[in-house]
């Protein structure tokens, strides 16, 4: 049975960061870990959250977005 834990090194992999901005950002408790034993593990579907709630639209999203609000306005 596969552990629904990674690593560092592999957490680090998966965000396509390095592994000391890995462990930069558990030290600023920045993202979602867990330390048992001193070892310090991460869940892809926290890893996953994580990265979705640090999405930042693109300017195409935020015009059609700031459209969408101007037509409801005209249309009240």
């Amino acid at each position: 049975m596969q552990s629904p834990f990674i690593t560092v090194k592999e957490a680090a992999e998966f965000l396509r960061l390095k592994e000391i901005t890995v462990r930069h950002h558990v030290s600023k408790c920045v993202i979602p870990f867990y330390k048992v034993n001193g070892k310090v593990l991460f869940k892809i579907s926290e890893l996953e959250e994580f990265m979705a709630c640090n999405r930042h639209a693109s300017h195409a999203e935020e015009f059609n977005k700031s459209m969408k609000a101007v037509v409801r306005a005209i249309n009240k």
